[in-house]
């Protein structure tokens, strides 16, 4: 990953171009304010991941790619700190959970010593790191023996909708590469399994504003040879987005890896 800014993406779902980082840092902050009005498969996953049984967080909690912040009240820590790439987001975060320490980091270079949290947690942020297997390493070194960590990453497969439109998606890692970066620490257990989440949105502009609304961009394919404000070209991509809907409206649809392990 690039050392143009500090830390990776962290908390976000949805497209992005290849971006220098500060760039990166810079919107997700700008979307701080608005981004609990748009995380629905945030929420759908940090519900998952709170609900996981047989394997409590107490203690100190490390929150990776916090966002505006996450209720940990289930998991009973004693203390929580919060890593996120965007200082925006870290503000918004400080308002709603005074009591959480905040601190602008990167996923793949921790600035914690080795053995330092109980407990990791993180909710689709992982995604966005460029090297997925170092911010893995980086979450075993500083877990203290006996920790345990709750990971959603968002995987290859997801959001097909967008694809089938012509917009541009980013290449989430495989299913197998997150296993087997994984599976090179001498975890006691870990279990992952693979989960579909989807959310649906009225219409094609609520359904892209989403995606905005928690920081990422979209645009067309490079190879459809139009933008994406052109009338013509959104008068098409409504017509082909009809025919996605369902009854629950127009679907959304991501492939997510859920990680439970314990040091």
């Amino acid at each position: 990953m690039s050392n143009m800014s500090h830390e990776p993406l962290a908390n976000h779902t949805g497209l992005v171009q290849s971006v220098p980082l500060g760039d990166v840092a810079g919107r997700f902050s700008k979307a701080a304010s608005a981004y609990e009005c748009h995380n629905k498969v945030q929420r759908l996953t940090a519900e998952a991941l709170l609900d996981w049984d047989d394997c409590p967080h107490s203690g100190k909690l490390l929150d990776i790619g916090a966002g505006p912040g996450t209720a940990f009240a289930t998991l009973g820590p004693q203390s929580v700190t919060a890593l996120d790439i965007a200082s925006g987001m870290l503000k918004q975060l400080k308002g709603n959970f005074p009591d959480y320490q905040a601190v602008c980091g990167d996923a793949e270079q921790l600035p914690f010593g080795d053995n330092s949290f109980d407990a990791v947690y993180s909710n689709l942020a992982l995604q966005w790191c460029g090297d997925i297997p170092a911010a893995l390493a980086e979450i075993f070194r500083v877990m203290r023996p006996g920790g345990s960590a709750r990971l959603a990453i968002v995987a290859r497969g997801s959001l097909p909708e967008l694809q089938t439109l012509g917009l541009r998606v980013k290449a989430f890692a495989a299913e197998d590469m997150l296993e087997q970066a994984l599976g090179q620490h001498p975890w006691q257990s870990l279990h992952t399994q693979s989960r579909i989440f989807q959310c649906h949105f009225a219409n094609l502009r609520e359904l892209l504003y989403s995606i905005k609304g928690v920081g990422a961009s979209v645009g067309a394919d490079k190879n459809s040879g139009a933008g994406l404000k052109g009338k013509g070209f959104w008068h098409t991509l409504n017509g082909q987005a009809e025919v996605l809907r369902t009854d629950k409206g127009l679907p959304l649809t991501y492939r997510i890896v859920m990680v439970q392990a314990r040091k």
